[in-house]
């Protein structure tokens, strides 16, 4: 079989996991979950309409999106994120709500949706010189672009990404981005850039202490050496 035949069974799983982990709040396990809603929504009732309000409502929208995975109340708390965004005038409020908002269709598998919302999110972060947040909103693009098979495409948006983390200390973001290189490269048949990218990948995540994604990532590039 060609790598395309098998791309739905045997993609690597490593960059999804790093996506959640690098885009969204952290996975927690299933009893901490409501105990850390309940404790936002409490605080919530006491806050004043300022943009810690704003911060607050987009944290309890992401532990719906991806904690509880619960589409409808993740957007409406976004709604909320953008309309006291809208008041206040806070122009990275309203890129964090259509950074959720892509997140959230990401999640329900409304790629397009979810390409549009990253695409607002993007220009939004660079508008106010938010450009960790703006790089973050580009891998979700990536993401959103690899779902649709515009891998090309997906492929240029990963490598702006990593050349920008590039720039600092070498960190997970950047592994993760160095793994989905590497797993387009694999689906485009380019294996040799693909190996070459995993091992860049694997020399972070162990330097970091990941031993799980390590061993994952090592049996994924083992998986290109077998198709090449």
């Amino acid at each position: 079989m060609k790598p395309f035949q098998l791309y739905k069974d045997l993609l690597p799983t490593i960059y999804w996991i790093g996506i959640i982990l690098l885009l969204s709040p952290t996975i927690l396990p299933a009893q901490k979950q409501q105990k850390v809603l309940d404790s936002l929504l409490t605080a919530l009732k006491s806050m004043p309409s300022d943009t810690s309000r704003v911060q607050t409502y987009g944290q309890i929208s992401r532990l719906y999106a991806v904690n509880l995975d619960n589409a409808e109340l993740a957007t409406r708390y976004v709604d909320s994120v953008q309309l006291l965004s809208n008041q206040l005038q806070f122009e990275t409020g309203k890129s964090y709500g259509f950074f959720l908002q892509g997140l959230i269709d990401y999640k329900s598998g409304n790629y397009d949706k979810s390409l549009e919302s990253y695409k607002k999110a993007h220009l939004g972060y660079l508008k106010t010189a938010d450009s960790t947040y703006a790089i973050s909103a580009l891998q979700g693009m990536a993401q959103a672009y690899r779902q649709q098979g515009a891998y090309e495409k997906s492929l240029e948006l990963l490598l702006r990404a990593a050349k920008f983390y590039e720039g600092r200390d070498p960190s997970y973001p950047l592994a993760v981005s160095y793994t989905g290189i590497a797993n387009l490269f694999r689906v485009l048949e380019k294996f040799d850039s693909s190996i070459s990218y995993h091992r860049k990948s694997l020399d972070i995540l162990k330097n970091l202490g990941y031993t799980n994604l390590y061993a994952m990532g090592l049996q994924n590039m083992a998986n290109v050496y077998v198709e090449k």
